[in-house]
């Protein structure tokens, strides 16, 4: 039988987190910017941005180019470089994205999404209900705009559970 990992370090290849940008000082910095900046200023902002880190963050990168490898084995390394980099122009623009939504009116939030007829009676006769629910999503995308379409699009209360970061500092 297969023995089981000491522990979910042992399971992640690459630690490509561990760098100076995952920090709450960049973070600050970048909500308070996209906050005051018109969203194509924000946008070109972190697509300069993400320019600059795929090229000084090699490791960042190289590890992103690993996991695009294993879900796109026939690409040469040139396309998954490619891949790589609008991979983390996707990240940027969520992120400006997510920010900006936070501000919306309902109906601004609302206008975000494009949800089957169905869905908004589905969630409300849950709440109906009185008992709560439990949500369960992957970290696939930009999740957090999931927190919009229910407390600013849908005014449903929402509390959320994430496993912490590795390391502490990611939050400081």
């Amino acid at each position: 039988a297969a023995e089981a990992p000491a522990s979910r370090a042992d399971v992640v290849p690459r630690r490509w987190t561990l760098h100076g940008l995952n920090n709450g000082g960049v973070f600050r910095a970048t909500w308070h910017s996209v906050r005051l900046l018109p969203k194509p200023v924000s946008y070109a902002i972190g697509d300069l941005c993400t320019w600059v880190a795929s090229r000084a963050l090699t490791t960042t990168h190289g590890a992103i180019v690993d996991n695009l490898r294993a879900i796109f084995p026939g690409d040469a390394d040139a396309a998954l470089e490619q891949r790589a980099r609008m991979t983390l122009r996707s990240y940027t623009r969520d992120t400006v994205d997510f920010i900006n939504a936070l501000s919306y009116e309902p109906a601004q939030a609302r206008a975000l999404f494009d949800l089957p007829p169905e869905c908004i009676p589905r969630f409300e006769a849950v709440r109906a209900r009185g008992r709560g629910a439990l949500l369960v999503t992957g970290h696939f995308g930009n999740w957090e705009l999931g927190s919009v379409l229910l407390t600013r699009a849908l005014n449903f209360p929402l509390t959320i559970v994430a496993m912490a970061e590795e390391i502490g500092r990611a939050h400081g």
